[in-house]
């Protein structure tokens, strides 16, 4: 029986070591009208992940492609305005790649208009969620 688990447990084990990509980020936000902001999403992802498709070698991400975030869970920007809302979809433009570190960094953008300014004296909670973080440098 032990040795029908095996197998079980290794695949596990490697599903997660190859889901794991993302290394670090920020979302940042500016004022740009009267109840409206653009959100920038800042981030450094693998490159060889199997999730991402590209134009470079091996048909991994380059400078200058559109990749759209995956991994586990969809990788998604949710604003904050509503209790319940869905999140959109990151398409994320590369804007460098370190061929050596196998990684890419890139951002993305995305203008959103608030109902009101105050949100009845609460901040909005505008966030990025999806799995999974690349740990073993930290």
């Amino acid at each position: 029986r032990v040795w029908l688990l095996i197998p079980l447990v290794l695949a596990e084990l490697l599903t997660s070591v190859t889901s794991q990509h993302f290394l670090s980020g920020s979302l940042q936000w500016n004022h740009i009208g009267e109840n409206t902001v653009e959100f920038v999403f800042s981030a450094t992802f693998k490159r060889s992940y199997g999730g991402f498709a590209g134009t470079g070698e091996n048909g991994m991400p380059d400078v200058g492609d559109t990749v759209t975030l995956s991994g586990q869970e969809p990788i998604l920007f949710f604003p904050g305005v509503r209790e319940k809302e869905r999140g959109q979809q990151i398409d994320f433009l590369v804007t460098s790649i370190d061929a050596y570190e196998d990684t890419m960094q890139g951002f993305w953008t995305a203008a959103k208009q608030f109902p009101d300014v105050s949100n009845m004296g609460l901040p909005w909670k505008s966030r990025v969620t999806g799995c999974c973080r690349l740990t073993q440098n930290i």
